[in-house]
């Protein structure tokens, strides 16, 4: 026998039913048993597949899948073995447990998978398919594979045929339960549980049919046992706990789906609450929920804002404290349903808890339940809407009125096709005083406005406007008009045809307005242009410049005929070289943008005619504003171009003259400060000497001199450099205060030997710091305020500082002679002054206040006078100065520069210079090498090493500038370290100082040279930072004898140059500080302490002491240095504390002063003539003395006699007042030396 038939012999059976067959029987109770476990299992996988299908949430799905497959695989392999429990042969059976529980995989996994393929979103009928068929045969593989563990003696095989039927009825059976559960649910047949229950069923009726039809198929071939007793408690009790332990597992998957149910349902419950929640907070309406009695029980931020009250005051109110209008529809009653709560829409008046009212629309609604009767509030402000229909009717209003207020007669009449117009419907009110005729002599038919026309264009009217109308739906025309009274009016109609919804005309709206005066003025221009015509040189262009017309003047101008003209282009009338250029065409260009283009020409009439004319190009724009045309107009400039040729030859020739003068004041500036060199560097090198005072004084007055001169010469230098244009602004942050202080400090000793008062008006307020050119802005106020003081025989000179609106003014204001009414226009101009005397009286070039005024507008101001003749004047300085910042501390080089010796090469031609030069720089420890000429410059400059080279820019054979450029061109070819050069010029214009910059110089000094400037030039340009005060070497003279740092509080530098040398500053400061000490505090009269506090400052503004001076001059203007934090403090007492810490000042800087230096005493200078005879007092010299200080001036000469015959005592008081200016004292020691002097009867 084959492999084959032996195969299927040991499964299948095919002998017959009876022949050797054992035959077994079913217990009823647990045959249906297990159809009952079957259909619960069965329903539990349908439903947990359902979850699987509808949850969103991946994990839940899987979970309801396995534990429906587990559900599934357990009921169907729960229903096998209690079906085998309730099956009895006569024999005894056994099962094997590996078998027995392998057999649920098939189970199992088949669920699983058919469960998986039907949770999807849309089950098509071939899923339905694939499911069951999957299900049954797990069924009956599960089946077969349990049969498979059966241990006992008969021997096991299956009749085909039932073998096919049991899986065809599983299968069948399985897909029909699958088809119930989703197939009829989708198509609402049945509702889900029905649905499930149903399925259920039918698949437990798949499995137990399955298992009981495979039965039928089962054949036990064999020998009933002989003595078998079946134990038929013992399967009862297995099968029970079987179905028990297969409910627990569906009731534990029911459980934990029904968990993990419950927490996607809450998620989905807190979602949804909080989407509405989003969406009540949202939502522009406002929403309350209350109870059936009308107490509110929420609402949302909307409602808040309405009722204008946050939700924790309204919560638990009555909804009647809100809207009002609910009261009057039922009273609140007790514990019963509040009567206004009626469902529905309606508008009232609510009312917030500020009491505010507004309209709103009201939707109620109820929400009722078992429980509670909840009503939901939507309230809608209609505040907007209001106001939107207020302004819609206000709107109508303004229509109305713009209607009748419109500047015509408005109408509407019915559309004619044939003559355009019918009927009128409307016509305002303006159509009686067009025409004479009311409103409803229109409107009732009694007066067509057509009959109004005048006859003589009626025709052409009614023609013009029926083609306009049926062709584009709009009409403008002008006509004349006939009014009641026959008075003819010009009218200009506009009118459009109006469509309904079908698109048909259907009436025709226009205006006409009474043009009769526009009309009138047209004829009047029509008439000024022809005027223009005959007067005027006029051509008119096309956009592409071919002439259109010209009239006879143009024709007359250039010699052209009009036929010669007409068509050219413009080009015909130009040069060639113009015509190529592209200025030309970016012209016409312009011109047919609409610019308008003016300007002088050159033209060219026939036969080559020269003319120069003034043209306007006018490009003429239509209503767009676009251009159509262009019309030129032109005057002829040919004679003026012949004049001003003339002119410029003239202005060639004075420019020849100003160059030839710029050359003659560099040349006299050259030649003047040369000699002035060595007159203010030697007397500064004889009064670094010991002398007597008499010769310090006279050596004083001839630097001074010299230093005046010097003055005059660069202010007839800044007046060249501005006409030239040659002064550039250096803009800095500078303080204004500052400044005007140190101004007035250095201005004080004149005014105080005029007795003039000099104050400052500056309020704490205005700001102090500003960006601009600190020394132009001194050099204006210097010329001003000495003019003023100058001009000032008595009274005061005031500087008044204010700021506002970003300008900057300040006034000079003075109680002087004034200026003559005639005169004040030319006081700006150069050399000018009130009349010719003043410059005998007074003195001075008249460039003061050339130069300020030139100043000022180079910043950008402007500067006025305003004077009255006997009272005084006031200057006003408009600067538009901005704001800026304080200042970065600079180092402090006031006492010069303690530079390391140097080896310097000075080269200048003139013999004083180089003496002078060698002299001052030879006593601070440099070694100085000299030569007269470029040449010998370059050649010392290439033997020896030097430090730095101070070079004079004009000299013989090789000048400054030659010599440095040869001197940098040697360096480069033989590789030799830069030399600085710094130029040594009496020129100060400013191409001079680019022409050095070009020539390789480094550095720049003035002529006359000023020592502590050359110094500071010297030590930038050789990089020697070693800051050191020569007041401090002055003070300290060595380190070897211990001396004391300068103290702080002293100007070292400015003192030292006002008293010659610092040892003289020192000994006057300290008999400064010592008499004001003792004199201090002052009484208590205010006049008295502001003549105290007006010699403190003017002393110690010359003694270069500028905290004191502060203090100062903030007591002698009566205004507090520094504001007290207390305001209630007595005024008495804030002066008091000004004058402690004036004091306090002056006493420290006194502690602070170094030991008097008794090897250099002034007073020891005339100790050498204390041998000789003492002079005697004269007479003479005492009334010259006081008639020169009463006029606050100083007889130098006079004073050394008197000082030389009184004793020491008198002479070092008198000394003293003279040095403090107190002139006052001064001539009430002369007084005193009149009267007890024998002689002192006047001669």
């Amino acid at each position: 026998m084959s492999q084959g038939p032996a195969l299927l012999s040991s499964f299948f059976y095919f002998g017959p039913a009876d022949a050797g067959t054992l035959q077994g029987l079913h217990e009823p109770w647990l045959v249906l048993l297990s159809v009952v476990v079957a259909m619960l299992s069965s329903a539990m996988a349908l439903q947990l597949a359902g979850i699987a299908r509808r949850s969103s949430q991946l994990g839940l799905a899987r979970i309801a899948l396995g534990t429906g497959a587990l559900s599934l695989g357990a009921g169907v392999w729960a229903m096998h073995f209690i079906g085998m429990l309730a099956f009895q042969l006569c024999t005894t059976v056994r099962y094997a447990p590996a078998i027995t529980i392998g057999s649920m995989l098939p189970s199992l996994g088949a669920s699983y998978v058919a469960l998986w393929v039907l949770s999807r979103r849309q089950v098509r009928r071939g899923q339905l398919l694939l499911g069951g068929v999957l299900v049954g045969a797990g069924i009956g593989l599960m089946h077969y594979g349990g049969m498979a563990a059966l241990e006992m003696a008969p021997v096991l095989r299956y009749d085909p045929l039932w073998f096919v039927a049991s899986l065809g009825v599983a299968i069948a059976l399985a897909v029909l339960a699958l088809w119930i559960r989703f197939e009829l649910a989708r198509r609402h047949w049945l509702t889900a549980g029905q649905a499930i229950a149903l399925g259920g069923m039918v698949m437990g009726l798949a499995i137990s049919g399955m298992h009981y039809t495979a039965m039928a198929a089962a054949r036990f071939v064999g020998q009933d046992e002989p003595g078998f007793v079946a134990d038929l408690g013992r399967n009862s009790t297995l099968a029970l706990t079987i179905a028990l332990i297969t409910l627990l597992i569906c009731a534990m998957t029911a459980a934990v789906n029904a968990a993990l149910r419950y927490r996607q349902v809450y998620r989905h419950l807190a979602r949804s609450e909080a989407r509405l929640q989003a969406i009540l907070s949202t939502a522009a309406d406002g929403v309350i929920s209350m109870n059936a009695q009308g107490v509110i029980l929420a609402l949302n931020p909307a409602a808040e804002q309405i009722f204008g009250a946050p939700a924790a005051r309204l919560t638990g109110r009555s909804i009647n404290l809100l809207l009002p209008d609910l009261r009057g529809e039922g009273e609140l009653i007790e514990g019963q349903v509040h009567p206004g709560l009626v469902p529905g829409v309606r508008e009232l008046t609510a009312q917030g808890l500020d009491g505010r009212r507004l309209p709103v629309r009201l939707a109620l609604g109820q929400a009722a339940d078992a429980q509670e009767s909840l009503w939901v509030a939507f309230v809608t402000d209609l505040s907007e809407r209001q106001h939107i229909e207020n302004a819609l009717a206000e709107s109508e209003l303004q229509h109305r009125s713009l209607i009748a207020n419109i500047p015509g007669v408005t109408f509407r009449c019915v559309y004619r096709r044939d003559r355009g117009w019918g009927e009128l419907v409307f016509i305002s009110d303006a159509a009686e005083a067009l025409c004479g005729w009311p409103v409803p002599a229109f409107t009732s038919g009694e007066v067509k406005l057509e009959s109004l026309i005048h006859p003589g264009d009626r025709d052409r009217v009614q023609r013009l406007r029926q083609q306009a109308l049926a062709e584009t739906g709009a009409c403008t025309l002008e006509y004349r008009l006939l009014s009641r009274g026959g008075v003819e009016h010009w009218v200009s109609e506009t009118s459009a045809a109006v469509r309904d919804a079908q698109q048909r005309q259907r009436w025709v709206d226009g205006i006409l307005m009474d043009i009769t005066e526009a009309k009138l003025r047209h004829a009047d221009f029509e008439s000024v242009v022809q005027a223009i015509n005959r007067a005027l040189v006029v051509i008119e262009f096309d956009l592409d410049g071919r002439i259109l017309n010209a009239n006879d003047k143009f024709l007359h101008l250039v010699g052209y005929e009009s036929h010669e003209l007409i068509g050219q282009h413009h080009r015909l009338l130009c040069l060639p070289e113009e015509v190529a250029n592209d200025d030309y065409h970016a012209h016409w260009q312009a011109l047919r943008q609409g610019e308008f283009r003016s300007g002088e020409y050159h033209r060219v009439g026939k036969h080559g005619k020269d003319i120069w004319i003034h043209a306007t190009y006018n490009p003429i724009l239509d209503a767009e504003g676009a251009p159509r045309r262009i019309i030129k107009f032109v005057n002829d400039l040919s004679e003026r171009h012949a004049m001003e040729l003339d002119l410029r030859l003239a202005k060639d020739k004075a420019e020849q003259a100003a160059a030839s003068k710029s050359t003659f004041l560099a040349n006299m500036s050259h030649e003047i400060r040369t000699p002035m060199n060595a007159i203010i560097g030697f007397t500064e090198v004889v009064l670094e000497s010991q002398l007597s005072e008499a010769q310090r004084q006279h050596l004083n007055t001839i630097n001074r001199s010299a230093r005046s001169l010097l003055g005059l010469l660069n202010d007839i230098l800044d007046t060249a450099k501005m006409e030239h244009g040659a002064v550039v602004l250096e803009l800095r942050d500078f303080s204004l205060r500052e400044l005007c202080r140190d101004l007035l400090a250095t201005l004080r000793l004149g005014a105080a030997a005029k007795g003039l008062e000099l104050r400052l008006d500056y309020p704490e307020q205005l700001p102090e710091f500003f960006l601009g050119d600190a020394l132009r802005l001194q050099q204006v106020l210097l010329n001003l305020l000495g003019n003023a003081i100058k001009f000032t025989p008595q009274g005061q000179v005031c500087l008044v500082v204010r700021h506002q609106d970003k300008q900057l003014r300040l006034q000079v204001i003075d109680t002087g002679i004034g200026i003559p009414a005639d005169r004040l226009e030319r006081i700006f101009d150069p050399f000018s002054q009130a009349d010719a005397s003043m410059t005998r009286r007074f003195g001075g070039t008249g460039l003061g206040t050339t130069i300020a005024r030139q100043l000022v507008q180079l910043m950008g101001g402007d500067i006025s006078v305003s004077s009255t003749l006997g009272l005084g004047s006031t200057f006003t300085v408009q600067i538009p100065l901005p704001q800026g910042q304080r200042p970065a501390a600079a180092a402090d080089t006031a006492g010069g520069l303690d530079l390391p010796p140097l080896r310097i090469l000075v080269a200048d031609d003139v013999a004083q210079n180089l003496e002078l030069l060698t002299l001052r720089l030879g006593r601070l420890g440099h070694e100085v090498l000299t030569a007269s000429d470029g040449e010998q410059a370059l050649a010392l400059a290439q033997e020896r090493a030097l430090d730095v080279i101070l070079m004079d820019v004009q000299m013989p054979l090789l000048d400054g500038l030659a010599a440095t450029r040869r001197l940098r061109q040697w360096e480069r070819q033989t590789g030799r370290a830069r030399v600085p050069v710094v130029a040594l010029t009496a020129s100060v214009l400013e191409e001079d100082r680019r022409a050095t910059e070009e020539a390789g110089m480094d550095g720049f000094a003035v002529k006359p040279v000023e020592l502590p400037r050359l110094l500071a030039e010297i030590a930038r340009v050789t990089g020697s930072a070693g800051l050191a005060g020569a007041a401090s070497q002055g003070v300290a003279d060595g380190a070897g004898r211990g001396a004391m740092a300068p103290p702080e509080g002293v100007d070292w530098a400015r003192g030292a140059m006002i008293w010659g040398d610092v040892q003289t500053l020192q000994t006057r400061i300290r008999q400064f500080l010592t008499d004001a000490l003792r004199d201090l505090p002052p009484s208590a009269d205010e006049a008295a302490r502001r003549a105290v506090a007006h010699r403190l400052n003017g002393a110690a503004a010359n003694l270069a002491l500028p905290r004191v001076q502060a203090l100062a001059a903030e007591l002698e203007q009566g205004r507090p240095h520094q504001a007290l934090p207390d305001t209630d403090i007595d005024n008495d007492i804030q002066v008091q504390a000004q004058w402690d810490a004036l004091r306090a000042e002056m006493q420290a800087l006194l502690d602070r002063l170094p030991a008097p230096d008794h090897d250099h005493d002034p007073a020891s200078d005339t100790a050498a003539v204390s041998d000789r005879p003492a002079p005697v007092l004269q007479a003479a010299d005492l009334h010259t003395l006081r008639q020169h200080l009463q006029r606050g001036e100083l007889a130098e000469e006079a004073l050394q006699r008197v000082c030389a015959a009184v004793d020491a005592d008198t002479r070092e008081a008198l000394q003293a007042a003279l040095d403090n200016f107190d002139f006052d004292q001064a001539l009430s020691q002369i007084e005193a030396l009149l009267q007890s002097s024998p002689t002192g009867a006047p001669t």
